[in-house]
């Protein structure tokens, strides 16, 4: 790495702070104001109930309906997290790294195309992967349902910028109310406060949120159950 992204990766570990906020490109950058702690936890809620870290626990979830054992269920669900959320974020990272994204969650419109394209190609492959070696059925309809998803996604991006936070977010609802009812509780709420912190970070408006979650629920509801 030249020696721009090597100080860059050097501020990742070693200085987070700088990163949430007082570099271009951050998460609270495009705010237009000095960041307040609304704000800074707004920015952590984005990080951490993002697209590519909800997918674990509900793959989680479905793979466990099947009443196999605890490790079998991890073992498919990591298995599933590795090609539809943990490669693309690396591709992302990589992105970033080079300059060629503002930032992890990619908040110019025309920046997504290129991220969301691989995550396609990445998801494909683990469908077919996972269906090669007989992973369980729930799985391989969750996954094909958030691929659909992720397709339609992408054709919206090119116009309007959908929130994938809000879609990740109704899949996870949709998913949890199907298994649990109203013991989902705890996932249903963070669907309008995982909203709220897009729309205070001026990343989307409450309609792209809405309109992201309305996707992830309908998307899974017909095609993952």
């Amino acid at each position: 790495m030249n020696q721009p992204t090597d100080a860059k990766l050097n501020d990742v570990l070693t200085r987070p702070e700088k990163m949430l906020g007082k570099q271009k490109g951050t998460a609270l950058v495009p705010l237009g104001r000095p960041p307040t702690l609304l704000d800074r936890v707004a920015a952590r809620l984005s990080d951490i109930i993002s697209p590519p870290l909800v997918s674990l626990p509900v793959a989680l979830a479905v793979t466990r309906q099947e009443g196999i054992s605890w490790r079998s269920a991890i073992g498919w669900a990591g298995l599933f997290w590795t090609g539809t959320g943990l490669l693309p974020l690396f591709y992302l990272f990589r992105l970033w790294l080079r300059g060629q994204v503002t930032d992890i969650h990619v908040r110019v419109r025309q920046q997504r195309l290129r991220p969301l394209a691989m995550t396609l190609v990445s998801m494909a492959g683990t469908l077919l992967a996972l269906a090669l070696v007989g992973a369980p059925l729930p799985l391989l309809r969750l996954g094909i349902a958030i691929w659909v998803q992720w397709a339609l996604l992408t054709l919206i991006t090119f116009r309007w910028q959908i929130s994938m936070h809000g879609a990740a977010m109704g899949t996870a609802a949709t998913i949890f109310w199907s298994i649990q009812g109203m013991g989902s509780w705890p996932v249903l709420t963070l669907v309008p406060i995982v909203g709220w912190a897009r729309v205070r970070l001026r990343r989307h408006t409450k309609l792209q949120v809405a309109a992201g979650a309305a996707l992830g629920a309908l998307t899974t509801a017909w095609l993952a159950r």
